[in-house]
């Protein structure tokens, strides 16, 4: 009974129904992932649909399959070598996909000019706990990564870590896809404020903003480019240019100092209150003060979305103390308990690649004429000497190919910092010796289609 079914099986699984049927049902599985990728991201069409049980399971039927064609044409003839080393290649290339998938490093580098950077940012997702010492130096406590996209956390499954003291930090709710939402509020916490809304008046703008000091910052402003908005609760001492400087005197009431840069100083100073204009004396500029809490915080929270745009992140909510708090993708919270405090982490994951590099110089080409960016490169000092990266020729070193990706600008245009693609694939000639197995057993193939084709000389008979 056991043999008869196996006989069955194998019969199946080298027929041509079956092979039809795996590679159609992976045509459609990639199409779904192109599908995914292009209405949500590559990390999430890889996580998904590329990464997937189901395409797992449909590369290991194929491999099977091979397996089992190659066994039924047993012993092999001289011409049974084209499609033996055919199926070879396919299993090979595969296996060489798996080493690259699970061995393989594959991220970017962020440099910022003349900084020293040894970590690559991979696409996943991890938490990291840092604790400040009475020196006022970090450690790292804990460092996990956090399948979010895949184990969402959620009230009746946190994701928790234990601090000093028996506190916890409990992760609640993750989005992959979020907008960022601010609002601002009076508060009662110590690190409160005084805040101020004030709308900006002239021919040429017309705009609103808040100011919001903490206790932990001595001044806070608004940067209007040839001139500022200054929200402070000490004495301000002028260094040049245009500004106006507010700070809280009575619950509500503020005092207001007008500083010229063509007057060399102060131009004039008095007592404004909410619904107030101050006429600055720059231009036509004049300054309505909207609304002044004496203490107050933003509060930060954010919106998932089904879909990604330009401004969404991924972010995650976790409770710590009583109290909830938001974090995106690459942003920091500071805690504190009684024992000490604690810098909490969102971040990609980071690979170490074993050796400190340092951005010494970038250069961007320009097309004649124009300010659009024809070449970019990157000037590198690794072990005390200077390799150049540029768009066609990458840097390897110790196993990592760095490629020249992109670079960062400011709002003048200046470079301040350089982007690099970093990969390490273990499994790179695996696949190169499939492809080479695959391109060699076709052209057998061609080779013995032509040489069997050939009609046979008939032999002559001696009469």
């Amino acid at each position: 009974m056991i043999t008869k079914a196996l006989e069955k099986l194998f019969d199946t699984l080298i027929s041509l129904k079956m092979a039809v049927f795996i590679i159609v049902a992976i045509g459609i599985v990639s199409a779904v992932g192109t599908v995914y990728e292009s209405k949500y991201d590559a990390h999430y069409a890889q996580t998904f649909i590329y990464h997937s049980i189901v395409m797992y399971f449909l590369l290991g039927l194929l491999c099977t399959t091979l397996i089992c064609v190659m066994i039924d044409r047993w012993p092999w003839k001289r011409h049974h070598s084209a499609f033996v080393l055919a199926h070879i290649g396919i299993i090979i290339l595969i296996l060489g996909s798996v080493v690259t998938r699970y061995f393989g490093i594959d991220g970017t580098m962020y440099f910022p000019l003349g900084e020293t950077r040894r970590y690559v940012d991979l696409q996943g997702s991890a938490i990291g706990v840092y604790v400040q010492s009475p020196e006022g130096r970090f450690s790292q406590y804990d460092y996990k990564i956090a399948d979010f996209l895949q184990n969402p956390p959620s009230e009746e499954d946190k994701y928790t870590i234990s601090l000093d003291g028996g506190k916890k930090i409990e992760f609640l709710k993750y989005f992959h896809y979020s907008e960022r939402m601010t609002r601002v509020a009076e508060s009662d916490s110590r690190a409160a404020g005084p805040a101020i809304r004030v709308q900006f008046e002239s021919s040429r703008i017309n705009m609103a903003d808040w100011v919001i000091l903490s206790q932990a910052k001595p001044w806070e402003s608004i940067n209007l480019g040839p001139a500022k908005l200054v929200l402070t609760q000490d004495i301000f001492k002028y260094e040049g240019g245009n500004a106006i400087v507010f700070r809280p005197i009575e619950d509500n009431m503020l005092e207001y100092m007008v500083f010229s840069d063509s007057k060399g100083g102060l131009a004039k100073k008095g007592k404004a209150a909410v619904g107030d204009v101050v006429q600055t004396g720059w231009m036509d500029i004049k300054v309505r003060i909207l609304r002044f809490m004496p203490k107050a915080e933003k509060i930060v929270w954010f919106e998932e979305k089904q879909y990604p745009n330009k401004i969404t992140v991924p972010a995650v909510q976790f409770k710590f103390d009583g109290e909830e708090y938001w974090m995106q993708k690459n942003s920091t919270v500071k805690l504190f308990t009684n024992q000490a405090s604690y810098v909490v982490s969102f971040e990609n994951i980071r690979y170490d690649v074993g050796f400190p590099m340092k951005l010494k110089e970038f250069r961007i080409g320009h097309y004649q004429g124009t300010q659009n960016p024809m070449s970019y490169e990157s000037d590198v000092v690794v072990n005390g000497k200077v390799y150049n990266i540029s768009m066609n020729e990458p840097f390897k070193h110790n196993g990592f190919t760095f490629y020249q990706s992109s670079f960062e600008k400011d709002e003048e245009g200046k470079p301040v910092a350089s982007i690099l693609s970093v990969n390490k694939d273990p499994g790179r000639w695996i696949k190169y010796l499939g492809s080479f197995l695959i391109v060699f057993g076709a052209i057998l193939l061609m080779y013995f289609k032509k040489t069997l084709a050939k009609p046979r000389k008939a032999r002559k008979v001696a009469v």
